[in-house]
């Protein structure tokens, strides 16, 4: 194969990857940091494509899904992408945020159901603990603007769940300071043993 052949494989391959995150097939992986707010939109099923529920024919099945930015994690490096899923695992994603945080684990997503299937499910796992270093590094990419599908903004880490209120410290008061008439002119005589 010449030099031509392999440049245009390779153009394809950078090209046809697409800003979607894409687990097409029972048993795909891929290892994310999810980064921004989520942005809900609700679509519908049109002969075989998808298009906003607000241009759909009237009587056509919508659906929500929430899509959000993720710093997809490759062995070449970190590419942003847009994450869409349904309610079950966006469900799945809350409950680890309000347990855990998103801002310090990359974490595997995981498909379990066939190709073209509706039958689906996705598993979360947290992948590796975050280095200060990565942390900035994911801070300087930037993320797809979820309503035009534009790059457009500064990364920012999901919203960490609510830090629980702090704990009232109860300082103990000052003794109140001595009145002159209260202070000894001579040293009181110390009625106690001396141990040394």
């Amino acid at each position: 194969m010449t030099n031509a052949w392999n440049d245009i494989d390779e153009a394809m391959k950078k090209f046809s990857t697409g800003k979607f995150l894409r687990l097409a097939d029972d048993g795909d992986k891929a290892v994310v940091v999810f980064l921004g707010d989520p942005k809900k939109r609700e679509i519908a099923y049109i002969d075989g494509g998808i298009v906003p529920a607000a241009d759909a024919p009237k009587g056509a099945k919508t659906s929500m899904k929430i899509e959000m930015n993720v710093a997809h994690i490759t062995e070449t490096g970190m590419e942003v992408k847009i994450y869409s899923m349904g309610i079950k695992t966006y469900s799945l994603l809350k409950n680890i945020r309000n347990k855990y945080g998103l801002d310090a684990w990359s974490f595997e997503i995981t498909r379990s159901g066939k190709a073209k299937s509706t039958d689906t499910s996705y598993s979360i796992l947290p992948e590796t603990k975050l280095s200060p270093e990565e942390k900035e590094e994911l801070m300087q990419l930037e993320l797809f603007d979820l309503d035009t599908g534009n790059k457009a903004t500064q990364a920012v880490a999901p919203k960490a769940k609510a830090a629980p209120a702090p704990k009232p410290q109860i300082k103990k008061a000052a003794p109140p300071p001595k009145l002159p008439s209260e202070e000894a002119t001579e040293p009181a005589e110390d009625d106690s043993e001396e141990l040394f």
